[in-house]
């Protein structure tokens, strides 16, 4: 997720020609790390805030206001050990929210052994309201470490919600989950949140039923995923955070093991083998261009035409902006003072930008 870098951030500087960053609220947040359009609301959009808040504001560049709706700041874990990858990381809306008002949290509650949770919210839709703070616990994950929490929840065409966690932290894969099918650390995992207490393994995930393995994985090999979106023909994109050398963006498939800890990026991590099985990068970039990869959303919006189904991305450390096809076609859009830790679409499918530092979110504009 976020690198330890002492950035300030006050303004956006864009220096290429195409598209440039405008700010999409007057409002300002204390470290955006997730944003995306209210679901049957498309004049509104939910900001959450990594020491636990949640709030909507409208979609408007000129207001100032907005309102609290999930405030979970006294029970979030965070900067535990010095580290910032701690919090309230991602939220997910169910399909079928505007109906049945069920919203779901990835985050790190205070208190006994450092751990992740997905919890569910029940909600009142129109207008949006948590109705109890105190969630149902869907599946909880100890953690090692506390970095490489991960963090992203993004619910399939399927229906199904896919989770994306980190390897467990602590540098190289110490406790070597990547390559391990009994931990769910280093995985994107696939699972069902239909039934009313826990959750289901779908049949169809790759190793269900095999010894030693865990039913939730649908993908391995990762080090640190931080954002996932589905594109419109239904693949999933996942952004992971490299070791010292290389950042990688990552078309997910059933059962892919995309390398790490033997492998960051296209090159070998240590003395790492490439089996022929491991999953290359869409694309991959050194140090020299960013620091820690966020990911982004396939474009579907219509003010940026040369965008249109084109992956956005960026880089928490050097506020590029790129934008990748599926044949790992790397276009650098933008390259701005922003520190991006994630991306959204608004309800007509624009692009809007979480600026960490700067408490801002952004819009992507021609």
């Amino acid at each position: 997720m976020l690198r330890h870098l002492v950035i300030l951030c006050t303004a956006v500087i864009p220096v290429l020609a195409g598209a440039d960053l405008a700010p999409a609220t007057a409002t300002t947040f204390n470290r955006p790390v997730w944003v995306a359009a209210l679901p049957g609301s498309p004049g509104e959009w939910v900001v959450a805030e990594q020491g636990g808040r949640v709030l909507v504001v409208a979609d408007d560049a000129a207001s100032d206001r907005s309102r609290t709706v999930l405030d979970l700041a006294r029970r979030t874990r965070t900067n535990a050990d010095g580290y910032s990858e701690e919090g309230l990381l991602a939220l997910a809306f169910h399909p079928g929210f505007t109906t049945n008002g069920r919203l779901f949290a990835w985050w790190m509650p205070r208190g006994g052994a450092r751990r992740t949770v997905l919890s569910e919210f029940r909600c009142a839709t129109a207008p949006f309201a948590v109705l109890d703070d105190a969630p149902r616990d869907i599946l909880t994950v100890d953690q090692p470490f506390a970095n490489h929490n991960g963090g992203d929840l993004r619910f399939g065409p399927d229906g199904m919600l896919y989770i994306a966690l980190g390897d467990g932290g602590g540098g190289g894969d110490p406790v070597k989950a990547g390559q391990r099918r009994d931990t769910l650390l280093g995985k994107i995992l696939r699972i069902d949140v239909t039934p009313a207490q826990g959750y289901g393994i779908p049949a169809d995930n790759p190793f269900v039923g095999r010894s030693g393995m865990r039913g939730e994985i649908w993908a391995w090999g990762l080090r640190n995923p931080w954002r996932m979106a589905f594109g419109p023909d239904g693949a999933l994109w996942c952004a992971d955070v490299g070791q010292n050398a290389r950042e990688e963006v990552n078309l997910i498939v059933r059962g892919g093991n995309y390398g790490w800890n033997l492998r960051e990026g296209l090159i070998a991590y240590k003395d790492g083998a490439k089996d022929p099985s491991f999953i290359d990068p869409v694309c991959d970039y050194p140090r020299g261009e960013g620091t820690s990869v966020t990911g982004g959303e396939v474009y579907q919006g219509s003010a940026l035409p040369a965008l249109r189904g084109r992956y956005v991305f960026g880089d928490w450390g050097s506020g590029r902006i790129w934008s990748v096809s599926a044949t790992g076609d790397r276009r650098l859009e933008l390259a701005s003072a922003a520190r991006p830790s994630s991306f959204g679409l608004d309800g007509r499918g624009e692009l809007l930008i979480a600026d960490y530092h700067a408490g801002r979110i952004l819009r992507l504009i021609p």
